[in-house]
């Protein structure tokens, strides 16, 4: 059998809620059906176009980005603007980003 005669996806439903896997990506998506509207764009494979899937943003990733626009603000309202501020944040959360990472040695000193 050729690749272009197998399936992309597996739909099921039970009136009340959706299930996609897509075969692909192997992701799977699910929502009730009154969310159908918001995820319409799972079934793209139906009218020949490629399905686009975007995960739901984890909530932490989303708090994190929230607290971080927060600094930002509180930052710039005290005038420490421009490049400088920048490259703090940026700075910040490479930092946010090894320690989670596990790059930094745990009581490792500098010296």
């Amino acid at each position: 059998m050729a690749d272009a005669d197998l399936p992309e996806a597996i739909v099921v439903c039970d009136f009340a809620t959706f299930r996609v896997y897509n075969l692909e990506t192997r992701q799977t998506v699910e929502f009730g059906l009154a969310d159908l509207p918001r995820h319409v764009q799972v079934f793209g494979f139906l009218t020949g176009r490629a399905s686009t899937y975007v995960a739901e943003e984890d909530p932490v990733n989303r708090d994190a980005a929230e607290g971080m626009a927060r600094l930002h603000n509180r930052l710039e309202a005290s005038r420490y603007t421009g490049r400088d501020l920048e490259v703090l944040l940026v700075r910040l959360v490479f930092c946010l980003f090894a320690d989670d990472a596990q790059i930094f040695e745990r009581g490792r000193s500098r010296g």
